[in-house]
């Protein structure tokens, strides 16, 4: 009878080991269907999102840089947003910023994937009331895009660059650190010149110049309204003739509008009737960005 235990045991000692990592990869894989089939519901019930989640912790602990997992944080960030739980929804978003950043600073990722992830992370955390923790992943990001264009600059990476400072900037100004917030604001806007003045032709240095003189005006504005006034007209006139030379660019043709929006609410003060016709041109053109590259283009000739 001894001699049964003892080989009984001999057993489950060699045997277990090889059946625990069965269980977790199946457990795993249907864990992984289960978020997939989830994030797929219109209105998945919030009993189903806390279960996927409970058992996402659980595999976590035992598996904790498995990609596979990782690769379901914005699944469940997106689910647990959707079920009323932004506290636990940041945790996925920070999660998946600090996973796409080291990636990225390792030339496993790309930009456009760090900008997802940063904009995601800031968001949840804005809805999570942490806008300390918001800051520290975009000043993250700024980092990490400003060593790679430092490192080998594309002009992809350097708009990037731009954007995210850009709302730095913009976090900083509003959240009470006007000083700070001004000299991000002020490193951009001067950065952005001069990356233009190098490659004048190149779409996405006429954009960065572009949005970070947009973001001095609106977020900086200027202590002389006459000079404020020119700033504006300059701004109108470059982002005008720049529309000509790049007609594919959504975000020329967007300051664009914005900036016709702008003008037509002045020109109502002085002039409704005038205003009123102008706006109705302007509404063709929100619908359709065909029509403004049309005008400009006749304007043009």
């Amino acid at each position: 009878m001894r001699r049964l235990f003892v080989a009984w045991l001999l057993v489950a000692v060699l045997v277990t080991p090889g059946l625990v990592p069965h269980v977790r990869a199946q457990e795993l894989q249907e864990t992984i269907e289960q978020i997939r089939e989830l994030a797929k519901e219109k209105s998945p019930s919030k009993d189903a999102v806390e279960e996927a989640e409970a058992k996402f912790q659980e595999l976590l602990k035992a598996k904790p840089e498995a990609e596979e997992l990782q690769a379901l944080r914005p699944l469940l960030f997106n689910l647990l947003a959707r079920t009323g739980k932004p506290k636990e929804a940041s945790e996925h978003a920070v999660a998946n910023h600090q996973t796409v950043l080291r990636k990225y600073l390792d030339g496993k990722s790309q930009g456009p994937e760090l900008s997802q992830a940063t904009m995601m992370a800031m968001a949840s955390l804005q809805q999570a009331q942490n806008p300390a923790k918001a800051r520290e992943v975009i000043e993250a990001s700024v980092d990490a895009v400003g060593q790679q264009v430092a490192k080998q600059e594309t002009s992809v990476d350097s708009l990037m660059l731009g954007e995210l400072r850009g709302r730095l900037g913009q976090m900083l100004w509003f959240g009470g650190e006007q000083d700070r917030g001004r000299q991000v604001i002020d490193q951009e806007t001067a950065e952005a010149k001069a990356k233009l003045a190098e490659q004048p032709d190149v779409m996405e240095r006429v954009v960065r110049a572009a949005l970070a003189e947009e973001l001095s005006l609106n977020v900086l504005g200027d202590s002389d309204d006459e000079r404020l006034a020119q700033r504006r007209s300059r701004q109108r006139e470059f982002i005008q003739q720049q529309v000509h030379k790049h007609p594919g660019s959504g975000q020329l043709i967007s300051l664009f509008l914005s900036q016709e929006s702008r003008a037509i609410r002045e020109q109502a003060q002085s002039d409704p009737e005038q205003a009123e016709k102008r706006s109705e041109e302007h509404t063709s053109e929100l619908q359709s960005h065909s029509d403004l590259v049309c005008r400009l283009l006749l304007e043009k000739k």
